[in-house]
């Protein structure tokens, strides 16, 4: 069974292979080894993207069903940076970059996140009555390494998580989280330490 799934990943891969590098190119996006992706992204904005070696992005429901999401959405506008580095793993998530994410290596993030480094509008009522006026605070946003997301979590503009800690699943996280530490909620707090493994 875990052959016939392998066998149905691959073929998936393949199928959809030529759409994705086809979209990446046109967004100017660029990898020291083109990511395995599974599905299709969903791709807007013409920002700087940088993608490491063995990064795995899933971007159907069919290869991860353990959440909300059904697709990966990557926004990047013409003055974000978005950086992925080596070994890291996307599951259906969406990443909204208008000035700077980060996530670093072996991170993964877990199906039907979201990622803002922006508050998409103005946070004055007054302000955003006038597209001219509704200007979004903006800050970056850094997913340390070997971190876990846990499905359905949104991460907010400004925010850190520090290396190797865990977010628990649909977790709100508007605040730096220190390295190896478990925290979880709405709004997320700290749960407890990460002893470290065997």
């Amino acid at each position: 069974l875990q052959m016939l799934r392998k066998a149905i990943n691959q073929f998936r891969y393949v199928i959809t292979f030529p759409y994705n590098i086809i979209m990446m190119g046109i967004h100017r996006y660029q990898w020291s080894k083109f990511p395995t992706v599974y599905g299709r992204l969903y791709l807007r904005g013409f920002g700087k993207v940088n993608i490491g070696n063995n990064v795995v992005i899933n971007s159907t429901y069919k290869t991860n069903f353990y959440g909300r999401g059904f697709r990966t959405i990557i926004l990047c506008s013409g003055s974000g940076n978005l950086i992925i580095e080596d070994n890291v793993g996307i599951s259906n998530s969406c990443i909204i970059c208008e000035k700077e994410i980060q996530i670093n290596k072996g991170a993964i993030i877990g199906n039907g996140c979201c990622i803002y480094d922006t508050d998409c509008h103005a946070i004055s009522y007054a302000d955003r009555r006038d597209v001219k006026t509704d200007i979004p605070k903006r800050q970056k946003v850094i997913i340390g390494e070997n971190s876990f997301i846990g499905a359905g979590s949104t991460i907010l503009k400004g925010v850190t998580i520090g290396n190797r800690s865990i977010i628990g699943a649909g977790s709100v996280v508007a605040c730096d989280v220190p390295s190896d530490e478990i925290w979880a909620g709405n709004p997320a707090k700290f749960i407890k330490k990460i002893g470290k493994s065997r």
